[in-house]
């Protein structure tokens, strides 16, 4: 009878520790937002006045396509020069943006991490 009252009380105060370190964690992270929006709050950004009119989104897709022929052609360079390298030959066809799904960096790093596992398992 005294081991399970012992059993029971060590399970209790584990408990109750661990319970008063995590609402400690918690509290100074309440804290953390707190002085991070304090030393933030000081820099204030300017708001648009009722005059001012947004800029147009076409000149932002006009920049984009502007901009994919010349990291088209890099990529063309890059493949070639491998090429030269390995001693064989690549013809570019067609350059298609990748989908925003694939193209996010944690899909990116999950996919590296998948290869790396099965390349290893070999």
């Amino acid at each position: 009878m005294q081991t399970l009252i012992f059993g029971l009380t060590v399970a209790l105060i584990g408990m109750g520790v661990v319970f008063v370190a995590l609402y400690g964690l918690s509290l100074m992270i309440s804290f953390l937002e707190y002085a991070v929006k304090a030393l933030f709050s000081s820099k204030q950004i300017k708001k648009p006045e009722a005059g001012m009119k947004a800029a147009p989104a076409q000149v932002a897709a006009a920049k984009i396509e502007e901009d994919d022929t010349e990291i088209a052609a890099v990529i063309s360079a890059a493949i070639f020069a491998y090429g030269l390298a390995s001693g064989s030959t690549y013809r570019i066809t067609n350059i298609k943006r990748a989908p925003a799904l694939y193209s996010s960096p944690w899909f990116a790093a999950g996919r590296q991490q998948l290869m790396n596992e099965r390349l290893s398992f070999y």
